[in-house]
């Protein structure tokens, strides 16, 4: 077995994320009202109830008739035997040289296979006259032109949008079985911390962490649940992790760093921890831990930075796993550097930068001068994260490089 001790051997953030996806179940399934659904990942495939559209309509205002029911090829007059519109179709059939009134969508007769809209007409005293016939099929929408009764509307893992929610609606659909949201909680630790707005010492440091994690988790699908600080010694931190004993899953911050990392590990050992891995070949974040408790449990560093980093790596994918989402949230994009970058050392590295666009939709990352690990403001400014690989060479304005964008974030 690969010895793990701090000193031997530093995981890369691929074999890292390998071993936390390994040990992350997947949630049970709930069914969801679909105009609450967004957000939600799908646990099985959505078919439509029912043909959209579920009848021929017209996709214009203005006549229907019958294109093989026309008296001549040329300039042909229509009689006007009724009207149709939208939730009181027309009961009847039009034969040769007839036409109804017919607004936007309204069912057509059955016998009625084209569509002239009102702007191409002359109307008449009991119909109108029409000198340049259309198409056969022209102005309207067929039964089923959008989808077909039982046909596929979303696929099963499939996060749900308001698209989807839209979709799926049309179907004639209800409800929608989901993954259930896992419960993670978010434990912060230390001495110095306190809640926002409750900092009375130059000694205290704002909990910035945990409203963020917890915001982080639930925006990618989860429950983010705050179980408060815990203080440096084993009562506080024996006292605050026993709050996770039902949770799905522990996010620890703070406290993994190699003076602390034995305090922590001992304390947690007590209760049953078993340590996968500590240390990751990661800039900023290095000093990340995983294994498991009562369940899963990831300690991320407590420099903010740091910590989100390590959340848009290891935790973002957790709970894409525990939702048995099929695609992730964020992707890895390309985009053209706006500045100039030094090679980079044995630690895989995240960027802070901006981003812009040009009118041809180009993308621009500009670096951020601050890349410090406790910056908020920094990272608050930053439109996207570029990925610098283990001992890869200097990078120079408008080289390609590649970027994790946090416009979903």
């Amino acid at each position: 077995m690969t010895d793990l001790s701090p000193k031997s051997y530093m995981l890369s953030v691929d074999e890292a994320l390998e071993r936390v996806l390994s040990k992350i179940p997947t949630m049970g399934t709930e069914y969801c009202d679909v105009i609450n659904s967004e957000g939600r990942v799908l646990r099985e495939n959505v078919k439509a109830c029912v043909s959209q559209p579920p009848c021929n309509v017209s996709a214009m205002d203005g006549y229907a008739f019958c294109h093989d029911r026309l008296t001549s090829a040329g300039k042909v007059k229509l009689k006007l035997i009724g009207e149709a519109r939208a939730g009181f179709p027309f009961e009847g059939e039009l034969g040769y040289g007839e036409t109804i009134k017919i607004f936007t969508g309204a069912f057509l007769p059955n016998t009625a296979n084209t569509v002239i809209i009102q702007e191409n007409i002359l109307k008449t005293n009991d119909g109108i006259k029409i000198h340049n016939i259309p198409d056969k099929g022209k102005n309207i929408r067929f039964k089923g032109s959008d989808f077909n009764k039982n046909s596929l509307l979303v696929a099963e893992g499939k996060r749900i949008t308001s698209r989807d929610i839209g979709l799926i609606s049309a179907g004639n659909i209800r409800e929608v079985l989901v993954s259930k949201k896992p419960r993670i909680g978010i434990l912060s630790t230390g001495d110095e911390l306190q809640l926002a707005g409750e900092v009375k010492a130059h000694s205290h440091i704002v909990n910035s962490n945990s409203p963020m994690l917890k915001n982080l988790i639930n925006k990618m699908g989860g429950e983010g649940i705050e179980l408060g600080i815990a203080r440096d010694n084993e009562s506080s931190i024996f006292e605050k992790v026993k709050l996770a004993k039902k949770l799905d899953m522990l996010v620890t911050i703070g406290g993994v760093s190699v003076g602390d990392y034995d305090v922590i590990s001992q304390t947690l050992t007590k209760l049953g921890f078993k340590l996968d891995f500590w240390k990751v070949a990661v800039r900023p974040g290095k000093p990340i831990i995983f294994g498991t408790l009562f369940g899963p449990l990831l300690g991320l560093p407590g420099n903010p930075v740091s910590a989100m980093v390590g959340s848009i790596l290891f935790l973002i994918p957790a709970i894409e796993a525990f939702l048995a989402q099929s695609e992730p949230n964020l992707r890895v994009m390309h985009a053209s550097l706006k500045g100039n970058l030094p090679e980079n050392g044995s630690r895989k590295a995240y960027l802070r930068a901006s981003l812009s666009f040009s009118k041809e939709g180009l993308v621009y990352a500009h670096p951020l001068s601050n890349q410090d690990s406790a910056a908020l403001n920094s990272y608050s400014k930053s439109g996207c994260l570029i990925i610098r690989d283990i001992n890869s060479p200097p990078l120079f304005i408008n080289d390609i490089c590649k970027i994790i964008s946090l416009s979903p974030l």
